[in-house]
């Protein structure tokens, strides 16, 4: 059985009973559901298609209604067989490359981090500068900046700013080929002026506990899930201790 780890998935409960019935629970290695879950890959999609047809087609049979909460399950058990069907299933596993197994059904391309999702450094920590081997990039920026104060076209601050740089190379001219290669790399780009927001700090007191693909039912890991349960506060039966969100304004009563 192969699963996400969602909290809800690793109960000790369920893992005694795959156990003692033969059945082996692999989870996903994290944030990899999306690529990974053999429904969300080929089940879901045509899913809310159908269903939103089963929609449509009610609204046509019941002109001037709503659809409410007590219609949905009759929606959903018309889309549901139309769905989930064996073509559909096997495809899942197989576009995920789970079965027939295939470890190259993905790309590298498909794992690379995304720019704005990168947090900020720690003060501590050095941050890596790639510089061109022309043009320092920090050069360009204040250049880029000044251009905006002044209106000055950008680009003609960052030949400017390559020019100046040229001049203290000696027997090095403007006329060479290498100082219009210099020129053709210092484009100042909007990311430049204005860069792309990032991810803010995490807030979090405690950082995440790193997650990683698991056999719940391998006897460690399942010692470890329950170590880990037990030191849990436990909640007492008058459900002291668990935390309650209140309006920040109290309604106030009309009777």
């Amino acid at each position: 059985m192969i699963l996400d780890n969602h909290d809800s998935h690793i109960s000790v409960a369920s893992i005694d009973f795959a156990k003692s019935h033969g059945v082996v629970m692999l989870t996903f290695p994290p944030h990899c559901s999306h690529k990974m879950q053999p429904l969300d890959r080929s089940v879901y999609g045509p899913l809310k298609k159908f269903y939103n047809s089963a929609c449509d087609s009610w609204m046509l049979q019941n002109p001037g209604k709503c659809i409410t909460i007590y219609d949905v399950a009759g929606r959903v058990g018309c889309a549901f067989p139309q769905a989930m069907t064996p073509v559909n299933i096997q495809s899942g596993f197989r576009v995920t490359g789970i079965w027939p197994l295939n470890r190259h059904v993905f790309s590298d391309e498909e794992f690379l981090s995304s720019y704005v999702t990168d947090r900020a450094a720690d003060s501590n920590e050095e941050v890596p500068v790639s510089t061109s081997p022309h043009v320092d990039p920090v050069d360009i920026v204040g250049a880029s900046t000044n251009a905006c104060d002044s209106e000055i076209p950008a680009e003609n601050v960052a030949i400017a700013a390559v020019s100046s740089e040229s001049d203290n190379i000696p027997g090095t001219s403007t006329d060479t080929p290498a100082a219009d290669e210099r020129i053709e790399s210092a484009i100042v780009t909007p990311e430049h002026i204005q860069p792309y927001p990032k991810a803010p700090a995490r807030t979090g007191k405690r950082p995440a506990r790193k997650g990683k693909t698991r056999i719940l039912t391998d006897t460690p890991v399942k010692a470890q899930i329950e170590n880990d349960l037990a030191k849990r506060p436990k909640l007492s039966a008058s459900g002291k201790g668990k935390k309650q969100n209140f309006d920040r304004h109290p309604r106030q009563s009309t009777g």
